[in-house]
């Protein structure tokens, strides 16, 4: 399974995914890093997995503590990265 994929100007997606994971909150990250795997594989359900992230973040970040609220930024942040390239990845 290829995940060092570049787009043209920017980050490979590794490189990109390691630098806002570290903010996600801890029970998000190993969702977001399945989903990151095989975003190259399955985009649609891809797609559907980070909304669902970008869903429990924004809850996240309404309910939760400051310490929370930068978390919820983190994996919104993550969630968003993937969302895009699913919609770009060929």
């Amino acid at each position: 399974m290829q995940t060092r994929m570049r787009d043209r100007d920017g980050p490979t997606f590794d490189d990109a995914f390691n630098q806002v994971v570290k903010r996600a909150p801890h029970h998000l990250r190993e969702p977001l890093a399945e989903i990151f795997k095989r975003l190259p594989q399955e985009r649609e359900r891809a797609r559907w997995e980070a909304a669902g992230i970008i869903a429990q973040a924004n809850a996240l970040e309404a309910l939760g503590t400051p310490e929370d609220k930068a978390a919820a930024e983190g994996a919104r942040a993550v969630a968003q990265f993937i969302l895009e390239r699913a919609s770009t990845t060929r």
